[in-house]
């Protein structure tokens, strides 16, 4: 179980602090809806908005760093296929 925990908060082997991030927001947002669910006690509505919006914008930035790297990695073999297309013969 600790080695799945490491390996979903972590990329390419370090800890990812976005995720780490994220996992913490999550679960506080669950946290206060269970609060609400279980106990019937409506926390701030301020809260539920902050943490809701937190968690998205962690989110985002953990995929879009995801997206980015591959998109990057994807331009970068591109570039090697093209044998240096981009750096062309000086004469």
């Amino acid at each position: 179980m600790k080695a799945f925990i490491k390996e979903v908060l972590s990329e390419n082997g370090s800890a990812s602090s976005k995720r780490v991030a994220f996992f913490i927001l999550l679960f506080a947002f669950l946290a206060q809806l269970a609060v609400d669910l279980v106990w019937g006690k409506l926390l701030s509505d301020t809260l539920r908005d902050q943490l809701y919006y937190a968690m998205l914008t962690t989110l985002g930035a953990v995929v879009g760093v995801t997206v980015f790297n591959g998109f990057k990695d994807m331009k970068i073999a591109q570039s090697s296929n093209n044998g240096g297309a981009a750096n062309p013969p000086q004469q």
